[in-house]
């Protein structure tokens, strides 16, 4: 079972701020979404999403390594479900 990747980011403009939109999904039809602000510190940015639904914050860490960043996350299966998760590692896309 293969997993497909993407994540979008944006730096805003003025702010140390970056808006992010990471999507996943597997062949098995697995699919998830998240999205937010995130600032940056280090090589490492880091956003939290609370709503309603969520008991807990959900929090999602990227840290990128030149070409290269590794997804992680913590309490975030509204947004993709159990057998999905908020994770992966992506290489840059021209």
């Amino acid at each position: 079972m293969g997993n497909e990747s993407q994540m979008e980011i944006r730096k805003v403009e003025g702010e140390n701020l970056y808006l992010i939109d990471f999507m996943i999904g597997t062949k098995s039809g697995c699919t998830g979404e998240i999205d937010g602000i995130a600032s940056l510190k280090s090589n490492k940015l880091n956003f939290v999403k609370d709503d309603e639904w969520n008991e807990g914050l959900c929090k999602v860490e990227i840290e990128i390594n030149g070409e290269n960043a590794s997804v992680s996350s913590d309490n975030c299966t509204r947004y993709s479900g159990v057998s999905c998760g908020i994770y992966g590692e992506l290489k840059r896309a021209n």
